[in-house]
C-alpha cells in the first residue's frame, strides 16, 4: 500500500496504490450498458436490511447450538465447523464477488449467511472467557447497522459527523488530528474547512498547559477540568506528560 502526494497550484492531490483486487483500477471501471433499475437510497436500504437479515439468522443459529449444546467442550464442538465453514466459505464467495460484480445479487446473500456463521461462533466461543460481553458486542454492532438510514436526529449531526471522521482520519494519517487545509479544499469538505476556521487548531498537550479538545457541536477547547480527580487518585495532571 502507499501513498504519493503531489501539489500543483497549492492543490493536493492524493493517489492511492494498493494490492488489493478490491480497489484496482478496472474494479471501478464499467463492464458495458447495464440496463435496470436506478440505485436509491431506499432500495440500498431494504437490501442492506435483507443482508442483515441474512446474517442475523445464521449468527443466531450458531448461538443456538452452542447454548443447547451443555458443557463448554460440546459447545466448542458444536461451533468450531460453522466457524471454519463461515470463514473459508465466505472467503471464497468474497473473492468470486471481487472478480465477478454480476454474480453479486446472489453471493451478497450467501456471504452474508456465512458471515453470521463466523460472527455467531467466534462470539459464542468468547462468550465462555468473557461471559456477557460478546452479546453487547454483538448487539451494537447490529444496532449500529440497523441506525443507518433513520433520518439525522438535527441539522448539526452530519456536519459534526464528518468532522470527527476527519480530525481521526488525519491523526492517523499524519498523526495529527488537525486535518490539512489543502486536502480539505481538494476534497471539497466545507463543513470541517467551516469547523475548523470556527474551532481554530487541536493544540496539543504540553507541560505546563493542559488544554482538553471537547468533540462536541460546536467544537471546544478548554483547560483539562478533572484536576480534583487527579488529586484524589495520588496522580497528577503532568504524570503522563
Amino acid at each position: 500500500m502507499e501513498w504519493l502526494s503531489f501539489g500543483e497550484g497549492g492543490l493536493f492531490v492524493a493517489l492511492f496504490r494498493t494490492s488489493n483486487p478490491a480497489l484496482k483500477p478496472s474494479a471501478f471501471e464499467s463492464e458495458g450498458l447495464v440496463i435496470g433499475e436506478r440505485m436509491t437510497v431506499s432500495g440500498t436500504v431494504n437490501k442492506t436490511g435483507i443482508l442483515l437479515i441474512c446474517t442475523v439468522a445464521t449468527a443466531a443459529w450458531a448461538w443456538s447450538r452452542f447454548l443447547n449444546a451443555g458443557d463448554p467442550e460440546a459447545a466448542i464442538s458444536s461451533v468450531g465447523p460453522l466457524l471454519a465453514v463461515g470463514a473459508i466459505g465466505g472467503f471464497i464467495v468474497a473473492l468470486v464477488t471481487i472478480f465477478k460484480h454480476a454474480w453479486s445479487p446472489v453471493t451478497a446473500p450467501i456471504y452474508a449467511l456465512l458471515e453470521g456463521l463466523v460472527l455467531g461462533g467466534v462470539s459464542a466461543m468468547a462468550e465462555l472467557r468473557f461471559p456477557g460481553i460478546p452479546i453487547q458486542a454483538v448487539a451494537l454492532t447490529f444496532g449500529t447497522v440497523l441506525r443507518e438510514g433513520l433520518s439525522l436526529r438535527d441539522p448539526y449531526d452530519l456536519p459534526f459527523e464528518q468532522f470527527v471522521v476527519d480530525s481521526w482520519a488525519a491523526f492517523g494519517r499524519t498523526y495529527d488530528p488537525n486535518p490539512d487545509q489543502r486536502f480539505l479544499e481538494a476534497r471539497k469538505y466545507v463543513n470541517t474547512t467551516a469547523e475548523m476556521e470556527t474551532a481554530g487548531l487541536w493544540k496539543p498537550v504540553v507541560r505546563g498547559k493542559f488544554i482538553l479538545r471537547e468533540l462536541q457541536w460546536p467544537t471546544t477547547q478548554r483547560e483539562f477540568p478533572y484536576g480534583s480527580q487527579c488529586t484524589v487518585v495520588g496522580y497528577p495532571l503532568d504524570y503522563f506528560v
